[in-house]
């Protein structure tokens, strides 16, 4: 885990063609079409906009329709159906294509430059589910297409219009991944297959574990089917109809993923979304026993991430469920972050699990080449060290300090009396300014843990 802060996701991809089913989703005679993808949006974009609009709204548009098309590849809206097309052109599921249309100059141009552009949240991998309707004679949760001409007009940029509607956690996301459209089943999967494709279905079924708790929790989805993960497979096709033999062939594989993107809602707005990371804004909801849901699988992740730095802090599973061992795992963390161990996750305990999973993000040390292991230091004595203290944990506060010394000039030389007074703390100060971390002079787990990793790695 601690390599990287980071779980397996489906990758997202720039198709470079796109099936079209020239009606709705149940209208077996509608015909196929396969269309080149940014001919497919300019297409959509001719369809649906006037070219006459500020460039800022059609760009605007454009990016929400890109987005749009790219959601339903991602979560293979259809194909995981079993239908053989990608996306319909019935405005009653889909958007408007008109096969063989004139395309706008304009907006051809505009298509072409940003076809590999899409929507989505800050520290989150899929593109979002960019819903939008004209905003005169139907409205929506997402994007009025006539609302971004008067935002145009008063001189915001396309991406300023989109936040106007998706949120200010959005960000445009450029993917140079172009290839064609292929299923994500990666091949039969069973008891004894490793790799990520297996740990990206364990992350599946414990995540739709959480709105089907008859199927069994895998504690340990590190990308070995084992039995545990078989057992779970067993569950899911007893639960969801299927042949019940623990082994993820194609149906179970389309299942499972349609499954997720159901529980999930990644077809939706209002989707927990595929995280990547953490984004760079805690979040403001307050949660506690008893909570479910994306936020409370946002805590577990930091938590199990900064876990593999800190002993004190247990190890979490990531199940969106805050139970007894998640409260006990924020207890610790509030309890030796100088917070009040009362197990409610609100600003103040939001603020320091990104402080500290910032601060430690990409830090782990390293055996060098050859196997040596790097030196053992010792672990954060539990206490805050500050201007006044006193004792062994001073000491050797101080000696550390001394060994990174000639490698950090700036930091002054100090005398190992094992007294926090006015030297050790521009000593503090100065390694803090050092390293980006916050400039208080008082030594908790993120500054200690900092010190001990820059002299394991000198």
């Amino acid at each position: 885990m601690a390599d990287a802060p980071n779980r397996p996701v489906r990758p997202v991809i720039i198709p470079d063609f796109i099936t079209v089913h020239l009606g709705s989703p149940n209208n077996a005679a509608a015909q196929n079409v396969r269309v080149p993808f940014a001919d497919y949006i300019a297409n959509v974009a001719s369809s649906e906009i006037y070219p006459t609009w500020p460039q800022a709204a059609l760009v605007a548009n454009i990016h929400a329709i890109t987005t749009f098309a790219l959601n339903r590849v991602y979560t293979e809206w259809y194909r995981s159906r079993g239908f053989n097309f990608d996306i319909t052109n019935s405005t009653a599921y889909d958007q408007y294509y008109v096969h063989g249309r004139n395309i706008f100059a304009n907006i051809r141009t505009i298509a072409n430059a940003v076809f590999n552009q899409f929507i989505r949240r800050e520290g989150f991998n899929n593109p979002i589910f960019s819903s939008y309707c004209n905003g005169t004679t139907s409205t929506c949760a997402g994007l009025s297409q006539w609302g971004t001409v008067t935002l145009a007009n008063q001189g915001l940029t396309p991406l300023q219009i989109l936040k106007r509607y998706y949120g200010n956690d959005i960000e445009i996301a450029t993917s140079n991944n172009i290839r064609s459209i292929q299923e994500s089943f990666p091949g039969t999967l069973r008891l004894g297959s490793t790799g990520t494709n297996v740990q990206l279905m364990q992350r599946y079924l414990n995540r739709i574990g959480v709105n089907f708790p008859l199927i069994t929790k895998i504690a340990n989805p590190n990308g070995t089917f084992d039995a545990q993960t078989e057992s779970a497979v067993r569950v899911f096709q007893r639960t969801f109809g299927l042949l019940v033999d623990g082994i993820v062939g194609r149906g179970t594989w389309n299942k499972i993923n349609s499954v997720f993107v159901g529980v999930v809602k990644l077809a939706e707005l209002n989707s927990e979304g595929e995280r990547i990371g953490i984004g760079t804004t805690p979040p403001t909801a307050v949660i506690k026993t008893g909570s479910r849901g994306e936020n409370v699988l946002l805590l577990q992740f930091i938590l199990d991430y900064i876990s593999e730095f800190y002993d004190f802090i247990p190890y979490t599973t990531q199940d969106g469920v805050f139970g007894s061992q998640t409260d006990n795992t924020v207890r610790e963390f509030q309890r030796n972050n100088g917070l009040t161990a009362d197990g409610i996750v609100g600003p103040s305990t939001w603020r320091k699990l990104y402080e500290v999973f910032n601060s430690v993000k990409g830090t782990v040390p390293r055996p060098p080449d050859g196997g040596a292991q790097p030196p053992v230091t010792p672990p954060f004595p539990g206490t805050l060290l500050r201007v006044g203290s006193r004792g062994e944990d001073v000491r050797t506060l101080q000696r550390y300090l001394n060994l990174i010394q000639p490698s950090f000039p700036s930091i002054p030389r100090l005398v190992e009396d094992g007294i926090f007074g006015p030297i050790t703390l521009q000593a503090v100060t100065t390694f803090q300014r050092l390293f980006d971390l916050a400039v208080d002079g008082i030594v908790g787990p993120i500054t200690w843990n900092k010190l001990m990793s820059v002299y394991r790695s000198l």
